[in-house]
């Protein structure tokens, strides 16, 4: 599985490819996570099981928030992801997006947007 954005111009949607046996890959919208937000930046756990994202919705499902990190899981690879949430000891009040998770999950890359300068942080959890 492949995880990207796609634009049609005037949204910002979540999509997954698949390989296909001719080398092409599908491109299908992740319905599931998806919001009438703007929702991109699409980073998945090496298992496949869980994956964070940032949006700009906001929490009681309107929309024009701050980019914060969003966060859904799943039980299979066959499974679709259940509702996101937010994942607020990695949100605050400036845009943030994931750019890199460990293959173990324990630590995560997030860029900031703070005052017009972007800042790349990283944050643990244990294992």
């Amino acid at each position: 599985e492949l995880y990207f954005v796609a634009t049609d111009g005037a949204s910002y949607d979540i999509a997954k490819g698949n390989l296909l046996s001719d080398g092409g890959f599908t491109d299908d919208l992740v319905t599931e996570l998806n919001s009438d937000a703007t929702d991109s930046d699409p980073v998945p756990s090496a298992d496949g099981l869980q994956i964070f994202f940032s949006s700009n919705r906001l929490p009681d499902g309107g929309t024009g928030g701050d980019g914060d990190i969003w966060m859904a899981t799943r039980s299979t690879l066959a499974s679709t992801f259940g509702v996101p949430v937010r994942v607020a000891e990695l949100s605050t009040s400036d845009d943030e997006s994931p750019t890199w998770l460990a293959s173990d999950g324990c630590i995560i890359y997030i860029n900031r947007a703070t005052g017009g300068e972007q800042h790349i942080y990283r944050a643990t959890r244990p294992n």
